[in-house]
Formats: C-alpha cells, structure tokens, sequence
C-alpha cells in the first residue's frame, strides 16, 4: 500500500494531466539566416535538481525572440546532500544538456552560455578543482573541461526558470508561466542589458569543501612582507612549535614570502631558482616580529 500522502499526491498529478490536452507548441525554433545563441539555465532544491536550454535568435533586422529547446530533471539522492553539492551537480545536468542540444541544432560551442543562481558553483568553477574534495573536484573538473569559466553567469533566483524544474509546478500555472516557456525577459534585450554580479573573492564553504592540506595552507591568511611594516599577522601555518629546526622554518617562510611576491608582481619582475640571502633574512625578520606581536602585543 502506498503511504497516504504519496497517493494523494500522485492522484492530484494524474489529474492536472488532462489540462495539458490543448497545450500546443511550436515545432519551429528560430527563422533562417538568425544569429543563434543557446542559454542554459540549472538550480536545485531539496527534492530535485535540474535544467532547462533556450534558443536565442537575433534577426537581421534585429528583432530577438527565445523559444524552449528542451528541459530535465532529475531527484535529489535519499542520502542527505547539501543544496550547494545539489546546485553543482545541476550545473553538471545543465552541461551535458547544453552541449548535446548545441550538437544537434549545430551552434558553435562559443556561443553557448550557462546561467546559474548558486554563488559556491561560480566560485567553485573560477578555481582549480584538485583543491577541492572529491565529489566536488570531479564535477568542478568535467565542467573546466567541456567549457571556459567566462560562460557560466549569475541569475537572480526569481529570473531563473530552472526554479520551476526543481521545485515543480502546478499544471494550470505552468500552461501560462512565460518564464518557463521563453525564458527570463532579459534574453530579448542587448547583452549590456543582462545581469552582471561580480563572483566575490572569498566563499563560505571554501574551508569545508576543500582538502585538508589545501584547508590548512589558506588559513594561514598571510601579509605582505616589507621591511617597514608594523603589525605582522601569525601564520597558523608556520607556527615555529611545528618546525623541526629554525632554518627549516625560515626557508618555508622564504618560499611562503616569495609565492606572495610573485602572485602580486608582473610576470617579468618574478623571481625564479632558489632563495636569495635577502630573502631568507626578510623571512628570519617577519618570523622574530610575528613572535613579538604574539608575546608583547601591547
């Protein structure tokens, strides 16, 4: 026997299929001679997770209309699963989806866009994906590899028809839901026009995400060395108790240095081969001041 909410709730599906009996859609995507783009949308929630691709058609008198192409959807696992893993294997499903209907309907690779309303899946994405854990660094790597970072672009959550895949819909509502059927308004208008959200550069699931010496080495937030500074910040990182001699220690803090200098300078003004005599006594200075600001701060 089915639990009573469950047959309800398959009942109530069964039938709103009826109204589905008039539902007509055009065979039809885009007009000859039209610049073709396709967008493909992906969020995720609790129950589900899924996407949904658009044909965008610029005319050559310039009208632009958007028209379906195809959508999926597929349950979230019973085991628990966090919406940011949920929203990254969505833009997996938005991925695979996006590149088969470009094969098909032959758009050039270049022209096929993502969107997504999921920050930790931008972030993810715009870094290495060997620093993360496995379940994300294979999903962050399949998508590094079929497409450019440039590509995946933020929506807000109201403008993203991908929500309707995730969440689901009442069939009288989703005969007449113009979001779903052509997408967010935005498509129609000029690329200017489309929402631009700057990916910040810190993420709040970067320490649980990522592999443990990956962890350790960002949380030792460090500061610029000069011989002029004044307040130096302990590095969790380099804490002397874990060194087994004081020149260990002051050749990892040279290289530590050194990695910061050359991530801040032009790539001709880098310094290359082992440390220099200068830079192991910068290390040896930033270390005995970093002590002094832990032990005499006041």
């Amino acid at each position: 026997m089915l639990d009573p909410d469950l047959k309800h709730s398959i009942e109530v599906w069964l039938s709103e299929l009826s109204q589905f009996r008039n539902l007509q859609l055009p065979r039809c995507l885009c007009e000859s001679n039209a610049t073709l783009q396709m967008h493909v949308f992906a969020d995720a929630s609790s129950e589900s997770y899924g996407a949904v691709a658009y044909m965008r058609c610029v005319l050559q008198t310039g009208k632009i209309s958007t028209n379906l192409v195809c959508a999926k959807t597929k349950v979230a696992p019973l085991t628990s699963c966090s919406i940011p893993r949920l929203e990254l294997m969505a833009a997996v499903v938005a991925l695979r989806m996006g590149l088969a209907a470009a094969r098909a309907l032959n758009i050039p690779g270049c022209d096929l866009h993502f969107w997504t309303d999921s920050m930790n899946v931008l972030w993810w994405i715009r870094n290495h994906s060997r620093t993360y854990k496995p379940f994300v660094a294979n999903r962050v790597g399949e998508i590094q590899a079929a497409s450019n970072p440039d590509q995946w672009r933020y929506v807000p959550t109201k403008l993203n028809p991908a929500d309707f895949a995730s969440r689901g819909l009442p069939a009288a509502r989703l005969i007449v839901e113009e979001l779903w059927w052509n997408g967010p308004e935005f498509l129609c208008r000029d690329e200017d026009s489309w929402p631009h959200t700057a990916i910040p550069t810190q993420n709040l699931l970067v320490n649980t995400e990522m592999r443990k010496s990956t962890r350790d080495h960002c949380q030792a937030v460090t500061t610029l060395f000069a011989h002029d500074c004044v307040h130096v910040t302990v590095l969790d990182r380099l804490r002397p108790s874990r060194y087994s001699s004081w020149t260990r220690l002051l050749r990892v803090q040279g290289w530590v240095l050194r990695f910061i200098n050359n991530c801040q300078s032009a790539p001709g003004n880098r310094k290359v081969g082992e440390l220099s005599p200068d830079e192991i006594q910068g290390s040896e200075l930033l270390v005995i001041r970093a002590c002094q600001q832990e032990t005499f701060g006041d």
